[in-house]
């Protein structure tokens, strides 16, 4: 399951999977081609073991491409991308 959300500058996003660990693919395609900061609280290999261990990722991406997210088996991923070039 993946949702994401806009309020004002910045768009929030989220994903869960069930007993199997996976990857999906956000697509930001819809934002058209601007520059995002970003914050990802996202799952690590240690999850498998231990769901409360997780990494939070920063950087920028620009909108026009989709990226790629691990989740291992009974987790998840949430964000904020707020856009740069309206801040």
């Amino acid at each position: 399951m993946y949702w994401q959300e806009e309020k004002g500058k910045q768009w929030f996003i989220g994903a869960m999977t069930n007993e199997e660990d996976r990857f999906v693919e956000i697509d930001l395609s819809e934002l058209g081609e601007k520059s995002f900061h970003y914050i990802l609280y996202k799952d690590i290999p240690e999850s498998k073991v231990n769901q409360e261990m997780l990494t939070v990722e920063e950087g920028s991406i620009l909108s026009g491409k989709p990226f790629m997210i691990w989740m291992a088996p009974g987790g998840g991923m949430v964000g904020v991308l707020t856009d740069m070039e309206n801040n």
